[in-house]
């Protein structure tokens, strides 16, 4: 990304802080403990991330519900959750932690859109705020487990079209090697 400054361009400073999600015993979550202790305290909207050992390995995400998105997490079948709880679990196999965190922030305004906690009922506040961190955090040299937007549209496309992410690139692989090849493409 351009770093570009003009005059008329305003510089916007907002303290992030990552703080860990604690149960109501105040001890932090991990992945695969109790994530139902969390229920009563995290059935709320949040921006939040997945921090591996310590490492500069992250996910970060948003949802109107963090504790059903650990739900989704520790038991979903789609796909994503279940290539994510693969990199997860290969991390505790080799003694890793997997610490979830979650976003507090002072609040602002952008041309009238306030954000602060109460405006993360909002997907739309929720996802700009999921893209800065994820911005920051790369420039701080984070290694980001988030899905790129070609992964999300193959996603898409395959639930469109019945199959799985991998049988449609296959397909899509097919298709190029022979329209390389001056084959026709049916």
């Amino acid at each position: 990304m351009v770093n570009r400054s003009s005059e008329n361009e305003k510089e916007l400073h907002v303290k992030l802080e990552w703080v860990p999600v604690q149960g109501p015993d105040g001890k932090p979550y991990f992945y695969r403990a109790d994530h139902k202790r969390l229920r009563k305290a995290w059935s709320k909207p949040a921006v939040y991330r997945w921090v591996l050992s310590g490492k500069k390995r992250t996910l970060v995400g948003e949802s109107d519900d963090l504790h059903q998105r650990l739900q989704a997490y520790v038991g979903s079948g789609l796909g994503r959750h279940v290539e994510i709880r693969r990199v997860f679990d290969e991390e505790l196999k080799s003694e890793g932690s997997v610490q979830l965190e979650v976003l507090k922030f002072e609040g602002f305004t952008i041309n009238g859109i306030v954000f602060d906690e109460t405006s993360l009922h909002s997907f739309f506040v929720r996802r700009v705020l999921e893209n800065i961190c994820s911005e920051l955090l790369q420039r701080d040299g984070h290694e980001l487990l988030n899905a790129t937007p070609q992964k999300r549209l193959i996603g898409k496309a395959a639930r469109e079209f019945g199959v799985t992410p991998e049988v449609l690139v296959e397909a899509l692989r097919l298709v190029i090697s022979r329209k390389a090849a001056g084959a026709p493409s049916h």
